[in-house]
């Protein structure tokens, strides 16, 4: 089953006390253009109005797991979207095209943070891709026994840090992790207050790495490091960490923490919700 997330955010004064009703009745919906035949992604203009056309006219099609959030409203829902329930609802002369759901749970953040903390960026409709796992754990109540090559590129730049900071390689960061930068995954200092710098990549290649110690040499000769998912022949200067170590650290040491990574909330104390 896959997972979409959906955002409720209106221009203000727009569709007042929608998102409420919305959230009471379980439904999701979107607006966009108002057209001749709604569900045809051919009468919309734009890209992100066509795709989202799209997604509607899937989760109608295809049972489909989806997290709700609603501007306004501090819980969210997570719910399977009802087959063939698309309709069209007229608000304040404007087409919302509607999905119901069923057997919703409303979802408070100390009980799974991911989707408060982490929302996918952007698009009001997108597919989930990045929480699928984490959001079908919680759902379902089902916990699986995590494997590195379970984990997504921002875990892995998670797990990277916490090793260089657990051998105490790595004091402080002075960038964010990943993100923008482009040629370095993790920059910060350790004790001496020089420079530690790190790229983390599940799969990599010789050259790849050789042009990331080119490029950390002036900053942190001394301290530069390559996490690689991948055995490599690398044998210059820098340090390569095979990621598969770090990870079969955790999961020995601290097997909980491995755990609360993956899935993006602590199992042990998430609130059991009943389905609405």
């Amino acid at each position: 089953m896959l997972v979409f997330y959906i955002r409720h955010n209106w221009s203000p004064g727009e569709f007042s006390g929608l998102n409420q009703r919305l959230f009471d009745s379980k439904k999701i919906c979107i607006h966009y253009e108002d057209v001749v035949n709604p569900f045809d992604r051919k009468q919309y203009r734009g890209s992100t109005a066509k795709t989202a056309i799209d997604y509607i006219n899937r989760v109608s099609d295809h049972e489909t797991l989806i997290v709700a959030s609603y501007a306004g409203q501090e819980e969210m829902l997570i719910g399977i979207s009802v087959l063939g329930s698309k309709y069209i609802e007229t608000v304040e002369n404007s087409q919302l095209k509607v999905i119901q759901l069923r057997d919703a749970k409303v979802v408070r953040r100390h009980e799974f943070p991911l989707p408060f903390v982490i929302p996918p960026p952007f698009s009001a409709f997108v597919r989930w891709r990045m929480g699928e796992a984490a959001v079908k754990s919680f759902y379902f109540e089902q916990t699986q026994e995590p494997k590195l090559n379970m984990l997504l590129p921002w875990h892995l730049e998670i797990l990277s840090e916490e090793w260089l900071r657990k051998q105490k390689l790595l004091r402080h960061k002075i960038f964010q992790t990943g993100k923008y930068m482009k040629d370095f995954d993790i920059v910060g200092v350790n004790s001496d207050g020089e420079y530690v710098i790190a790229q983390v990549k599940y799969r990599a290649t010789d050259a790849e790495v050789d042009h990331f110690f080119k490029q950390a040499e002036p900053l942190a000769s001394k301290n530069s490091f390559f996490f690689a998912g991948n055995r490599l022949t690398h044998a210059g200067s820098g340090r390569v960490i095979h990621l598969q170590e770090v990870f079969d650290e955790f999961t020995e040491a601290e097997p909980e923490y491995i755990q609360h990574l993956y899935l993006g909330y602590a199992p042990e104390k998430a609130k059991k919700i009943e389905h609405l």
